[in-house]
């Protein structure tokens, strides 16, 4: 029978740690690669006879910061589903640290670069800035190569990512059937969205869900009968269903093909449409316009209809309260409505007044 690995003993990554007790207090030594002086350390702190200087080794390999930066995407990041946005909350830190080997940079310098940071740029990127250099060195302490994350004893800026400007239903209508002046050979034509653009911003405002979701729809997760769209795979890891409005449905059958897509390009799935949106939202004139706000107002207008949060949360995948709570945007006169006054709640676009826009 093998010998069994002793308690207060483990690996991780290259090197060997020795976990040991002082006065009320845990603590974790790196040993380094070497399992024999980890078993041997270990019996003397059991024995109460070390004499050595408890203090954690370095590593025999030290990485720079971009070479973290490059490992943690190549084994972690990239295989995420919003990983180029997080990605890019990692250049300007790299800019900053790149150079720096990772075990050589403390918290005063985070700290200063937080600073610097919120002179130019919001608070709520800084915070995700943080968050992502955060992640970069806990995979370097999983590896052996940290004990401990600097970025930990910095404090994250406070800020409140509560949007309160939403679409009116006006702006909603202006946006969705927006057309443009486009010049060709000589001549000019009148463009509008794109059908797969506007199929999504449709979908979104029905029924919450985010833009992700929606590119990712296939008919199969549809079930026009008894009016609801499965959700397998969600940003919280969750699935869940989502309700189809009579008017929704009226749009999805109208808009049905062959593909396999709900939101598809000549038979094939959109991987985005932040080109298409844009230049909707500029010509317009909603150059403040988000596509997620229609999540908001999906949510608002779920609220304003009185349905009860738990239930809207399963829908929408909120876990939180406090995050649910980003998204619905009552107003004053919205409160109204939990004192029993009734309120028009947002208004949807049917299939007939796009067919009436043309």
């Amino acid at each position: 029978m093998a010998n069994k690995k002793p308690r207060g003993i483990r690996k991780r990554g290259e090197n060997w740690y020795v976990n040991f007790r002082r006065p009320g207090i845990r603590k974790e030594v790196c040993v380094g690669p070497n399992y024999q002086e980890a078993l041997a350390l270990r019996k003397e702190i059991k024995a109460g006879k070390t004499i050595r200087s408890l203090t954690i080794q370095p590593s025999s390999r030290n990485l720079t910061y971009s070479e973290a930066i490059t490992e943690h995407w190549d084994r972690h990041l990239k295989f995420k589903k919003a990983a180029r946005t997080m990605k890019c909350n990692l250049n300007t830190s790299e800019r900053v640290f790149g150079s720096r080997e990772i075990h050589q940079i403390d918290w005063q310098e985070i700290e200063t670069f937080r600073n610097e940071r919120l002179e130019v740029v919001k608070p709520s990127v800084v915070v995700k800035e943080l968050t992502m250099m955060s992640a970069v060195f806990k995979r370097q302490i999983k590896a052996g190569r940290l004990v401990e994350n600097p970025v930990t004893k910095v404090d994250l800026p406070e800020f409140n990512d509560k949007r309160e400007l939403i679409l009116t239903d006006e702006e909603f209508r202006r946006l969705i059937n927006v057309e443009w002046t486009v010049k060709d050979n000589g001549g000019t034509y009148q463009k509008g969205l794109d059908p797969h653009v506007k199929l999504t911003l449709l979908i979104a405002d029905y029924t919450a869900m985010r833009v992700g979701e929606i590119l990712n729809m296939r008919w199969a997760d549809v079930d026009l009968e008894n009016g609801f769209i499965y959700i397998p795979v969600t940003k919280n890891k969750e699935r869940r269903m989502v309700p189809i409005h009579d008017e929704l449905k009226k749009i999805l059958e109208a808009n049905k093909t062959q593909s396999e897509h709900v939101v598809n390009l000549h038979g094939q799935g959109v991987k985005n449409i932040n080109k298409g949106f844009r230049k909707a939202r500029v010509e317009a004139k909603l150059s403040n316009a988000w596509i997620h706000d229609l999540r908001h107002r999906a949510i608002t207008r779920w609220v304003q209809n009185g349905y009860p949060p738990n239930l809207i949360m399963k829908a929408t995948g909120h876990k939180t309260y406090s995050a649910f709570n980003r998204y619905s945007n009552l107003k004053g006169d919205d409160v109204q409505v939990l004192v029993g006054k009734k309120k028009a709640p947002i208004p949807f676009v049917t299939l007939e007044q796009l067919r009436k826009v043309g």
